[in-house]
């Protein structure tokens, strides 16, 4: 499908100038200018669907106060190139359906975000969507599994590891079984009730500790898994006391990965992170590897998320989708903790339109 080449000077889009929660903060513009005409290794893509994150809505409450004028949130997004530099890959040339995620880099130096009609990035950024999935499906792909990605790579999980994911019906965690599955891991997680069936059928977890049935995970942790403790632990939720009792059911060498923060404090999360890392065990620390970091999000790790989802073997479920117009109404679902699933937005419905 060739893509349409007419380049709008406007665009609907929601912008920020001031940090905050999105229903404080956001204004929806619809007559935005739209980008220029993409240069070098630029390309400009009409997004189909996007999708709501933490990173992203975590970039809205942290972008410097004087980086903050008219800027784009959110960061994962689908769509096709209407326009490509001239260094730009024949693959990615005009027409190409694409996804990817904006570089935090690029959200905060440059504004960009993906709750608008059009965005130009680097052509480093995205990847070519796979057809056997939608549009819808590749928005929710990219941000949230490459963090994924970047946790089982940093634990090295092999065949045969015994890996707890922590939130494992989360975006990141969801992603991060699946990631574990396919490598050949026994892998435990932690979740609702209302989450167990399609942890077991779809994901294929091994086993299951529900939340919603213990009095404390890491007390129920302790009386099934300190006979056969885990090889890593990936934190998708950021609890501190998973970490503080984990000798009890984590492996001496084994490996503790939190990119989770329960609290949504920044401050609280550098000020554990700190503690974890450095305090010795002879002064209270724990005598466990903790590591937390921020993945590099680039089109090269999109691309092989792709692959999964093509054969299979990386699903995305979407709770619930939204108009570009509706937008705070998505964050509330978003935040409200009842969403079963990603939350997108629909902007220019490319699994239904021609476009």
């Amino acid at each position: 499908m060739v893509a349409n080449t007419y380049l709008p000077s406007t665009m609907r889009a929601w912008t920020f100038s001031s940090g905050g929660t999105p229903e404080k903060v956001l204004s929806f513009k619809p007559s935005f200018p739209a980008p220029a005409t993409p240069n070098g290794s630029d390309v400009l893509v009409k997004i189909s669907h996007a999708s709501l994150s933490s990173p992203g809505s975590n970039l809205m409450r942290d972008i410097p106060s004087l980086l903050r004028k008219n800027a784009i949130p959110e960061l994962d997004f689908s769509g096709r190139v209407v326009s490509a530099g001239p260094d730009v890959p024949a693959e990615f040339a005009s027409g190409a359906a694409v996804f990817g995620t904006v570089s935090k880099l690029g959200s905060i130096i440059h504004n960009q975000g993906t709750l608008a009609e059009y965005i130009v990035l680097n052509v480093n950024c995205i990847a070519v969507k796979p057809t056997s999935i939608t549009f819808a499906e590749a928005a929710c792909l990219s941000c949230l599994g490459q963090v994924a990605m970047e946790m089982v790579r940093q634990a090295k999980i092999k065949k045969g590891d015994r890996v707890l994911v922590n939130g494992g019906s989360g975006a990141v965690g969801a992603a991060a079984v699946q990631l574990c599955k396919d490598l050949g891991a026994f892998v435990v997680t932690t979740c609702s009730t209302k989450h167990a069936y399609r942890m077991k059928q779809s994901l294929g977890v091994d086993e299951i500790i529900d939340y919603t049935q213990v009095n404390s995970i890491p007390a129920a942790l302790e009386n099934s898994y300190s006979a056969s403790q885990f090889d890593a632990i990936l934190d998708a939720v950021g609890s501190r006391e998973l970490f503080l009792r984990c000798p009890k059911y984590l492996k001496p060498e084994g490996l503790f990965i939190n990119v989770g923060d329960s609290n949504g404090s920044r401050l609280g999360l550098i000020l554990h992170t700190l503690q974890n890392v450095l305090q010795p065990s002879i002064l209270g620390g724990v005598p466990r590897r903790y590591i937390t970091f921020g993945a590099p999000l680039n089109g090269q790790n999109a691309a092989h998320l792709g692959r999964l989802a093509s054969k299979g073997k990386m699903m995305v479920f979407i709770d619930s989708t939204f108009s570009l117009e509706d937008v705070i109404s998505g964050y509330k679902r978003y935040k409200s903790g009842q969403a079963q699933g990603r939350v997108v937005i629909d902007i220019a419905n490319m699994d239904t339109r021609d476009q």
